[in-house]
């Protein structure tokens, strides 16, 4: 019995290494492409959706420095007391062209978004 509870020990110990491992090989792997992508110049933007009558919210990991909106069918503002959340709603009713959202943050983040 007590050769059991040995064995099964050093399994679990040896499989929760093995899963610790290939979690930082991940995240070694995702920090890589990040800087072959800030390397080349290409910012790859996120989809957003809005609507006239929703409110999005986004939230940054910095203070907000700088928005630029692509069209006047959208609006957005920071929101008071929470530098790093910006509100973005569409201006019309009837909005259906595509446009962009682009936000640079405090400490140097560039975000891109295709609205």
């Amino acid at each position: 019995m007590r050769k059991l509870h040995l064995l099964l020990s050093v399994t679990m110990l040896t499989v929760t290494v093995q899963a610790q491992n290939e979690a930082k090989e991940n995240t070694a792997l995702s920090t890589e492409k990040k800087e072959l992508l800030a390397q080349s110049g290409k910012v790859v933007p996120y989809p957003l959706q809005v609507a006239y009558d929703q409110t999005t919210h986004l939230i940054f990991p910095a203070s907000i420095r700088y928005v630029d909106l692509g069209s006047e069918n959208l609006v957005a503002d920071k929101v008071k007391d929470a530098e790093n959340v910006l509100r973005v709603k569409a201006a019309k009713t009837d909005f259906t062209d595509s446009t962009n959202l682009s936000v640079i943050t405090q400490d140097g983040g560039f975000y891109s978004f295709e609205v």
